[in-house]
């Protein structure tokens, strides 16, 4: 634990060393700016200011740009304002404010087309192409991509149309078209070899490997990093070094789907994710050194190494959670270096006010009565805000205590809930351990299925126990579209067939074949698939549970219905709260936390719907939820 602080320590030392160096070139850049007289000059050096920090503080970059895009549009220069808009481009993207964005590479663009730069029109034409890729707007990223390809056909620039093809794949890998993708990437390669470039085949060989790596197809990724590492040199040895993790992590899934070389697989695995984690500490990438861990935390557990996988999983969470809180620190101290500059900009600005009314006594004398006015309303104003904030500071440190004290509650449960699979679990290996030489084949047997039940069990909740955590901080991908209802349905009713055939339960499925739902394909596939569940574990054997659906003018309304052991009105009234420990188990010892309702709930309401239960004990329970039709959205 001591190392891994030791090491974030200096990372974070690292970080604010080089941020200093941005500071003391950006403190020259400004008082060359005061000293420059002619606009255009102005607009270089803001504009070597706005590049000189967009990458690690894009708010504070697009200050200048914006001050620089002002100077370029008051005298016209079109070369400047394709600069500065290019520049405030990769600010907004940066930040992802990816409408400012495009609208800034579309002016740069404009610019460069009325200068006939075929380079500038190429380098716009590609921005414009990779964020739509990050919009998902795929036909229109095409359409750029290929304009820039005519232009640097044109200019016979093959720096820039291997650039250009390696973009086109990355369209076509984010499309899931892995052969056009492999294809582009092989053309890019053969580019980068033309011109002698064996780091840019390098990258076209890591991106190939990844994407055989993605469709399983190990042999052929190891195969592909491989060359990747012939390629990559030492100017490119973060590259190199995102190759090593690469192939270790393709020889642990080989190990994994395959039992052939498993032992030799892993070691390979445990050797290149090493490798990579050294290099990787070296450059200080937070991002990178954690998913190292990560995987070496696998592959060990993976080799029978337990030991080794808990201390890298313990360092993979400890760094996880240390960049959390660098993020924060690093967007507070973002925040108030832009306030101060915004400060001193209006110091300048009373400074030269001042200035001006040195030769006039008495408009001095006005304006200090004038700013002592002002002063004096700042001062009123200030001290209402201040009493106003310190009101809804109270408000929010209550609001946090009852949050701490609700989820304290949470985790109550959720340690008592987990006890018991693990008690269980701890007593059937012990007993394993100790009496295996005594046992015969049927009492292996049992105590194997009901280990096996104990893991389901925890995996279960953990599963859940995740997802929620993943909800809680908006790390869910939300994507709502319109999906066939009935389509949804059968995947979560095939996913169950095992545990209601186990108990005879028969599922009945009454929705039309034409019915569109509109929501996020993965999140309506968790709420329908709990709910079911819920109904399978809590129906008595040779039960029955149907599935309809109707719509409204403005909602999609479901309901599963069960003839199981029903709810209480205590029950009812308690069951969607987190505090409330409801779980009970189902009628065939079925354990249950009662945390995948709550999770449903939460969906239903992030899709802008409502869930609602009717029950009666020893009669059944009806689930019903909404969703809005896609023309209410």
């Amino acid at each position: 634990m001591k190392k891994i602080a030791v090491v974030i320590l200096m990372l974070v030392v690292n970080s604010i060393f080089a941020q200093n160096e941005e500071n003391k070139l950006i403190d020259s850049l400004k008082i060359e700016l005061t000293k420059a007289k002619a606009d255009s000059t102005k607009v270089n050096i803001l504009n070597q200011m706005t590049s000189s920090c967009y990458y690690e503080r894009p708010k504070i970059a697009a200050i200048y740009g914006e001050q620089a895009l002002k100077i370029a549009n008051k005298i016209d220069w079109q070369k400047g304002i394709g600069i500065t808009t290019n520049n405030l481009g990769i600010c907004y993207w940066v930040d992802a404010n990816f409408k400012e964005s495009i609208k800034n590479f579309q002016k740069s663009l404009l610019s460069y087309q009325y200068l006939e730069d075929q380079k500038g029109i190429s380098n716009a034409l590609n921005h414009l192409g990779l964020l739509d890729i990050e919009i998902k707007n795929y036909n229109r990223a095409f359409n750029y991509f290929f304009k820039a390809y005519k232009v640097n056909q044109i200019t016979k620039d093959k720096v820039a149309i291997g650039y250009n093809l390696s973009s086109i794949a990355k369209a076509y890998y984010q499309l899931k078209n892995y052969p056009k993708a492999i294809d582009y990437y092989l053309k890019a390669k053969e580019i980068y070899h033309s011109l002698y470039d064996k780091n840019g085949q390098g990258d076209c060989y890591n991106k190939i490997a990844k994407i055989y790596e993605d469709q399983k197809q190990y042999d052929k990724a190891i195969e592909y990093y491989k060359l990747a590492l012939i390629n990559f040199d030492e100017r490119a040895k973060y590259f190199l070094t995102d190759s090593y993790l690469g192939i270790g992590r393709t020889y642990h899934n080989l190990a994994v789907e395959s039992k052939n070389n498993k032992s030799q697989n892993l070691h390979l695995s445990i050797y290149y994710l090493n490798k990579a984690l050294n290099i990787f500490t070296e450059f200080g990438t937070f991002d990178k050194i954690n998913e190292c861990h990560e995987e070496l935390h696998k592959a060990y557990r993976d080799n029978g190494d337990y030991k080794l996988s808990l201390e890298h999983f313990e360092k993979y969470i400890e760094i996880k959670e240390s960049i959390l809180s660098y993020k924060n620190e690093a967007k507070l101290a973002e925040i108030r270096t832009q306030k101060l500059i915004e400060l001193r900009n209006k110091q300048i600005e009373i400074q030269k006010l001042k200035i001006k009314s040195d030769s006039r006594k008495l408009y001095l004398l006005v304006t200090v009565t004038l700013a002592t006015a002002i002063l004096l309303v700042l001062f009123l104003n200030l001290y209402v805000s201040k009493k106003r904030s310190n009101k809804l500071l109270l408000e929010k440190n209550q609001e946090i205590g009852d949050i701490n004290n609700q989820k304290d509650k949470f985790f109550s449960i959720i340690a008592h809930d987990l006890r018991g699979p693990f008690n269980g679990f701890l007593g059937l290996t012990e007993l394993l351990a100790e009496d295996i030489d005594s046992m015969d084949k049927e009492d292996i047997q049992f105590t194997a299925v009901n280990m096996k039940s104990s893991a389901y069990s925890l995996s279960r909740l953990l599963d859940n126990l995740l997802e929620w955590s993943r909800m809680e901080q908006g790390l869910i991908p939300f994507s709502p579209k319109e999906h066939n209802l009935l389509k949804v349905v059968k995947e979560c009713t095939a996913t169950l067939h095992d545990a209601s055939n186990k108990k005879n339960i028969i599922i009945e499925t009454s929705v039309d074949e034409a019915l569109e739902i509109y929501a996020d394909h993965h999140i309506s596939q968790s709420i329908i698939r709990n709910i079911l569940s819920n109904a399978i574990k809590f129906t008595p054997k040779n039960g029955k549970i149907k599935i309809e659906a109707k719509e409204d003018t403005h909602n999609t309304i479901i309901s599963i219905s069960d003839t199981g052991i029903g709810m209480n009105a205590k029950m009812l009234n308690s069951i969607f709260n987190i505090d409330v420990k409801n779980n009970r188990r189902g009628t065939d010892d079925e354990p249950s936390s009662g945390l995948g309702l709550i999770l449903c709930k939460e969906f239903i309401e992030k899709h802008g719907g409502k869930i609602w239960i009717e029950s009666e004990v020893n009669i059944g329970s009806t689930f019903y939820f909404s969703f809005p039709k896609a023309s209410i959205n």
